[in-house]
């Protein structure tokens, strides 16, 4: 039980992390970690194409975190084989998208991270809606 309540705590944990780190990143100059009028800081240059997408995935993943600390643990461990392929993915369409939208019916990077979470969000609660009637179905018989 400790094991699986880890699990589901390290899943938390590394959502606030990401939120913590994707909103220090956006804003290197208000927190320090670049110098203020410093164009050569490494972290500008993240801020559009690293920081906001991470920030809005990992927004996403606290959502489905928060969910996930009351849902049972084998559904939980099946969504953890699923989660990761279906984040990887969702990933490379996040940085194959330009930083900057070069026409009309091109979406920046920014739009894709939100139509990225926004789907890893919906289909994984789809997902652990239908594994959960499935186990409730299975304690049935």
């Amino acid at each position: 039980m400790k094991k699986r309540l880890s699990k589901k705590v390290l899943l938390f944990s590394v959502s606030v992390i990401g939120i913590i780190a994707g909103y220090l990143l956006f804003y290197p100059y208000k927190y320090g970690i670049c110098l203020s009028g410093d164009e050569t800081c490494l972290f500008v240059g993240l801020r559009k194409s690293f920081a906001e997408p991470l920030f809005i995935f990992s927004f996403a993943l606290f959502a489905f975190s928060v969910f996930g600390l009351f849902i049972k643990n084998e559904v939980l461990e099946r969504w953890t084989r699923f989660g990761v392929s279906l984040s990887v993915l969702c990933w490379f369409f996040i940085l194959i998208t330009p930083v900057r939208s070069s026409g009309l019916l091109t979406p920046d990077r920014e739009e894709v991270s939100v139509w990225m979470s926004s789907l890893f969000l919906i289909i994984s609660m789809v997902m652990i809606i239908i594994w959960t009637v499935q186990e409730r179905r299975k304690l049935k018989k």
